[in-house]
């Protein structure tokens, strides 16, 4: 007994465009692309359900639904199950938009939300506003970074800025006794409090074996003094057109 319970032929009764098989399913011969959502084989003006719960197994295997070409959708997609897409690893996975719902957290390298073998790329500029306007990246939890980690502006922690700054002033020669000032050193910015903290030290090329104390004062929000003192001469001069004074100031 035949399992075909309908057919459509062409109008000169040539191929079959339409068949219901009870064994084998609805097939629809056309062969009319999707172009847009008024085109193709088979339009609908309703929704379309599918009771069946086979789980997909491949991209040729799609338990519930298999398409052999691509696919638009105008609206948003919900997937209750895995995302497995052999583009992912090149250039070929773009979205507009996507939402993770896992909650997982990373504890490790092989776990988490999104677990990657490879880097991540952001292409966007935005710069961060605060702990919770990151601009480009914003992290609710904390990091954990096994490597070095380079920042282009500046740190800031507990919304404190912690960004050193860095800058050399040539001393050279000091022809007088006891404390030299070198007045005015300009840090190069408006700081935002009287409170950073000074390094400096004192680098010559010369080939000269001497120890100079090195203390700061006179602190202001854009400059402040370096106060030198040649110790191994008790407050002498000294000759020496190549010292330098290196400083790092920390907010």
């Amino acid at each position: 007994m035949s399992t075909e319970k309908f057919k459509l032929f062409t109008s000169n009764g040539g191929d079959v465009i339409f068949l219901v098989d009870t064994l084998l399913g609805t097939s629809i011969n056309n062969t009319v692309p999707a172009s847009n959502s008024s085109s193709g084989s088979l339009t609908v003006l309703g929704g379309i359900g599918i009771n069946t719960t086979v789980n997909a197994a491949s991209v040729t295997e799609g338990g519930s639904l298999t398409v052999a070409g691509g696919a638009s959708i105008g609206k948003d997609l919900y997937v209750g199950g895995n995302i497995i897409s052999s583009s992912l690893g090149g250039a070929g996975a773009t979205f507009s938009s996507l939402t993770i719902t896992s909650t997982q957290n990373s504890i490790n390298f092989s776990s988490g939300s999104i677990v990657v073998e490879g880097g991540i790329t952001i292409k966007t500029t935005a710069n961060s506003q605060s702990v919770t306007n990151g601009g480009a990246l914003l992290v609710g939890g904390g990091a954990s970074i096994g490597k070095d980690l380079y920042v282009g502006g500046d740190l800031y922690i507990n919304g404190t800025n912690q960004s050193s700054i860095l800058g050399n002033v040539t001393i050279g020669n000091h022809a007088g006794t006891g404390v030299f000032v070198q007045s005015n050193i300009y840090i190069g910015q408006t700081m935002g409090n009287l409170n950073y903290k000074i390094i400096g030290s004192l680098r010559t090329t010369t080939d000269i074996d001497r120890v100079y104390s090195l203390t700061f004062k006179k602190l202001t929000d854009f400059s402040f003094d370096a106060c030198i003192y040649n110790i191994s001469e008790l407050g002498s001069g000294w000759t020496d057109s190549n010292l330098v004074l290196s400083w790092v100031i920390f907010p």
